[in-house]
């Protein structure tokens, strides 16, 4: 794994996580929503919101179709070069499919739409309008997460790694469950 903190050339990059830019602890990661998330995006990007707020909705879009229940605040955040420069959302990190353990929640970290249950289509949709996607750029987004994840399990399924247990089943019915 690469590190996204780093240029090229090793220097490094600022970051700030969304617990940070939202006054809130590490104690307090799982507290707030992917509303405030957004809207913090709007605030610290400027005038490339709508390119950072289209890459949250991306961000949120794969942690719920995957059934990642870990996606809290110190899972996402943003970078820059120097604080007075550009700031934008950092490389997505961290991504767990938590609705393949049985003893979990199997619940959003954050709440979306005012609840913490993994959202349908339509809900997901919605909050893509209210970050100011249009509606058929948010469908787009929905059908190219769906698509990546079909060929990543086509591609997983020809490996024997991913053959000699159940893993890589559980991984697919839970995310199909959420389709």
């Amino acid at each position: 794994m690469s590190r996204f903190d780093r240029k090229a050339d090793g220097t490094p990059l600022g970051f700030e996580d969304m617990a940070v830019l939202t006054g809130r602890n590490t104690a307090r990661k799982y507290e707030g929503s992917y509303e405030m998330i957004a809207k913090a995006v709007g605030i610290f990007t400027g005038e490339y919101s709508h390119i950072e707020l289209q890459r949250l909705f991306e961000r949120v879009v794969l942690s719920c179709k995957l059934g990642d229940g870990d996606a809290h605040l110190k899972n996402i955040g943003l970078i820059y070069e120097q604080p007075s420069a550009r700031r934008q959302l950092a490389p997505i990190y961290d991504v767990v499919c938590t609705n393949i353990y049985p003893e979990l929640d199997g619940q959003l970290a954050l709440k979306l739409n005012k609840k913490k249950s993994f959202p349908n289509q339509a809900e997901l949709i919605a909050y893509g309008l209210r970050l100011g996607l249009e509606q058929q750029t948010a469908q787009q987004i929905l059908r190219r997460i769906d698509h990546a994840f079909d060929v990543v399990c086509e591609r997983l399924a020809q490996d024997v790694r991913y053959t000699e247990d159940d893993l890589l089943m559980k991984i697919k019915q839970a995310v199909y469950a959420l389709r």
